[in-house]
């Protein structure tokens, strides 16, 4: 929530959310939890194709969607998340 409130303004914000949620997925205990994760990556990808945001929050959203792109891989194999595939498939563009 915090990201999607302060992020786009604050980009310090989205490292630090991407740094918790890096936490939260290695400390998750059951499905439940991690099913609430990816919910981060949706609005970093928003930042990164909006066309009209600052280049320097758009490389921040994107350092911050690797960060969590790499806690999430390993709970997700390629399409059993679809929003973890979108992000991936963002990253190799």
């Amino acid at each position: 929530q915090a990201m999607r409130a302060s992020g786009p303004v604050k980009p310090k914000v989205l490292l630090g959310g991407s740094a918790a949620l890096t936490t939260c997925a290695f400390k998750a205990s059951d499905r439940e939890e991690l099913q609430k994760l990816p919910a981060a990556i949706v609005l970093l990808l928003e930042i990164i194709t909006n066309p009209g945001d600052e280049a320097k929050l758009q490389r921040v959203a994107v350092k911050a969607l690797g960060c969590t792109l790499a806690a999430l891989t390993p709970h997700a194999p390629p399409g059993h998340v679809p929003d973890v595939d979108r992000g991936v498939e963002a990253l190799i563009q």
